[in-house]
């Protein structure tokens, strides 16, 4: 579903405010490669990253200017949640799925024991061969 939301939030005059729905892809595999679009407290950075289906784990790798990462996941209502790690420290990961031209975008944000806190964003590149 796209389209717009009208939601009263209690103004005079019943003011309205508007709030855009964007389509998710909760039921659509996500298997495939990524482009990453990521920013952490050093800037922005880029990478590639895949995501694999095992059973119920979601794999997920990443590689990144920095080295590499791998993680586990889960999917359940249009969210991955990935545990990983980077070598250095462990961290999580959570990210909305969402569609671009019917096509998979995961918008996340993720955190590491250190602290360390970042956004990132995957765009789809294209299928894993089978």
């Amino acid at each position: 579903m796209r389209g717009k939301v009208f939601i009263d939030v209690g103004r005079p005059l019943g003011g309205l405010d508007v709030l855009e729905v964007r389509p998710r892809l909760a039921e659509v595999s996500i298997e495939g490669y990524y482009s990453i679009a990521g920013r952490d407290q050093d800037g922005a950075y880029t990478g590639v990253a895949s995501i694999k289906r095992a059973g119920p784990v979601w794999r997920v790798s990443w590689v990144l200017e920095g080295g590499a990462m791998l993680g586990a996941g889960i999917k359940q209502d249009g969210v991955l949640s990935v545990g990983w790690s980077s070598g250095r420290a462990p961290g999580v990961s959570r990210f909305v799925i969402e569609a671009v031209d019917g096509k998979p975008k995961l918008v996340g944000r993720w955190v590491a024991v250190t602290g360390e806190e970042g956004t990132e964003v995957l765009m789809w590149l294209k299928e894993m061969v089978k």
